[in-house]
């Protein structure tokens, strides 16, 4: 299973082995089922494969420049929680297995698995990197029709071959005398689910379709560890910045910095009256911000460039705060609080906009369910993460130039998720811009991994993806998945992208992941039903 996963041995992965190794987790529960061992006997071999999946998988977890404890806790504490989370639908399918026939317990899979992800990109604990249908992402020719399913049509492809190829391992070859007689009764419906999404990937058609507008993706190639945050620094990347900008200001229509480039020691004061003094990039007043003043006077007034840029900004508020959680502490006061946010900020001519990334990455940018473990901040700043949880916003923001670029300033890990990413196009983005930075886990399959995925969002929403990332990989990719342009890891250069502004949506940015939703839904009916009939079976009178 890890090595059919897009750059974990080979570039584009071998995902034909996904079938193989999710059709060989059924047969683990239904080996334990015929040895007559109770379902808790399926967790120990379950849990074990998908822990090797997952470290397997996400292996570059471990690549941050922290000491080894630190390196080793970043990996071990996601994949050993992913795998056991991952664990708990092959359980339940075990439980069903057992108490209803088996074509009832295969939906059950399938029910069951959908929903889990869908749950899975939707609580605070959040990792779908490992989602099914993501196996697909460096071979998009096969998975057009993501525009109506989304990943998730991915997965329920992945589980239809598995259970297909089990049943073709199960029944469709009978041993007799040490001959061996192979049925066509199951191959043949496995070679259809094999056969007819891939036929259907390459005959849907689809026209780049949009107005041509020119983007900007600049890539500074600054480490992250001993460059990006230094409290010196930022005055000099600024500059570069601004000459970059300055340099392709004529051929641009837009031009997007990466995630956090705008950086500002934020200091604050109080007057006599004990009203705020602030200065750096406080969101209370954007527009006195150094960098908002070097970037309009140089770049956005006088050579009328737009400019989308990353940014780590605070935002000063009174006390008491509806979310005490998000607040961190401000000297000399006990009426005001802080809250920092990981921001896009969008400026053209006079105007000033922002918008907060919402998809937090859990440990690191935020303390999942804060009300049970903000006791334990220390202890996760003591292994790299961060005091408290940054801020986020209800609404996707779009920002929209006089030209008619309509960008949805996705933010780093926002990408990974489909639904969410659909939102930006729903309030009427035309073009996904992604900042991001990717550069905590050196040069390894993570930033390759997270820019291929990037190519599911632009088949799912059909819209152009520029991405602009701190160390690579920067790129264009068009309407089809298709890379159109890319600067790698470790270069720095800036990529004009020649995008179209599609304005239609598809099926699956009006729906989003209506599969995982009903899927939940029925995965628990069949739970009922085999709850039912397990108590039945059991019942004395029964």
């Amino acid at each position: 299973m890890a090595a059919s996963w897009p750059y974990t041995l080979i570039s584009d992965g071998f995902w034909p082995l996904l079938i193989f190794g999710v059709a060989a987790l059924i047969g683990i529960v239904h080996r334990t089922q015929q040895l007559g061992k109770k379902n808790v006997a399926n967790f120990l071999p379950l849990y074990l494969a998908l822990l090797i999946w997952n470290v397997g998988t996400t292996y570059w977890l471990s690549y941050v420049e922290e000491p080894m404890g630190i390196k080793i806790f970043s990996l071990a504490g996601p994949a050993i929680l992913n795998a056991f989370f991952m664990t708990l639908p092959w359980l339940g399918y075990g439980f069903l297995a057992r108490n209803l026939n088996k074509s009832q317990a295969f939906f059950g899979l399938i029910f069951l698995w959908l929903g889990y992800e869908y749950f899975h990109q939707n609580w605070e604990l959040t990792w779908p990197w490992l989602l099914f249908g993501n196996v697909f992402a460096e071979t998009p020719y096969l998975v057009q029709w993501y525009e109506f399913t989304g990943v998730q049509g991915g997965t329920l492809w992945v589980l239809l071959m598995a259970i297909m190829a089990y049943r073709v391992a199960e029944k469709g070859i009978v041993v007799e005398d040490w001959t061996r007689e192979y049925s066509l009764r199951y191959f043949l419906p496995f070679m259809l689910v094999l056969i007819v999404p891939m036929l259907l990937g390459l005959l849907v058609q689809h026209e780049w379709k949009g107005t041509e507008k020119n983007i900007l993706a600049v890539q500074p190639n600054i480490n992250p560890y001993t460059e990006k945050f230094s409290a010196y620094g930022y005055q000099s990347q600024l500059d570069d910045f601004v000459a970059t900008l300055q340099e392709h200001a004529a051929e641009t229509d837009l031009a997007l910095l990466p995630e956090t480039a705008l950086q500002e020691p934020n200091r604050y004061g109080f007057d006599s009256e004990g009203n705020p003094i602030l200065s750096g990039l406080w969101e209370n007043q954007l527009d006195l911000s150094q960098s908002v003043n070097v970037l309009q006077r140089n770049v956005v007034q006088p050579l009328q460039l737009p400019v989308l840029a990353g940014m780590s900004s605070v935002h000063m508020v009174e006390l008491p705060y509806p979310d005490p959680y998000l607040i961190r502490p401000v000297r000399n006061s006990n009426k005001h609080g802080r809250i920092a946010y990981n921001a896009a900020l969008f400026l053209e001519g006079d105007r000033i906009q922002s918008y907060h990334k919402s998809k937090l990455v859990p440990g690191v940018e935020h303390t999942p369910y804060a009300w049970i473990f903000s006791n334990f901040k220390d202890l996760a700043l003591d292994m790299g993460g961060t005091t408290g949880s940054l801020g986020t916003q209800e609404k996707r923001a779009v920002f929209e130039t006089a030209s008619g670029i309509k960008a949805a300033p996705v933010i780093c890990y926002e990408s990974v998720f489909g639904e969410f990413v659909s939102n930006y196009v729903r309030e009427g983005a035309n073009v996904i811009t992604v900042i991001t930075n990717d550069g905590w886990w050196q040069e390894s399959a993570g930033h390759q991994q997270h820019f291929a995925y990037a190519k599911l969002r632009a088949i799912e929403t059909r819209r152009d993806v520029v991405r602009s990332a701190n160390t690579g990989i920067s790129t264009h990719i068009n309407q089809l998945g298709e890379t159109v342009k890319r600067l790698e890891y470790n270069t720095k250069g800036a990529l004009l992208a020649k995008v179209k502004l599609n304005e239609e949506q598809t099926f699956y940015t009006r729906f989003g992941d209506y599969m995982g939703r009903n899927a939940l839904f029925l995965a628990g009916l069949l739970l009922a039903l085999g709850l039912v009939r397990n108590v039945k079976k059991n019942s004395p009178i029964g």
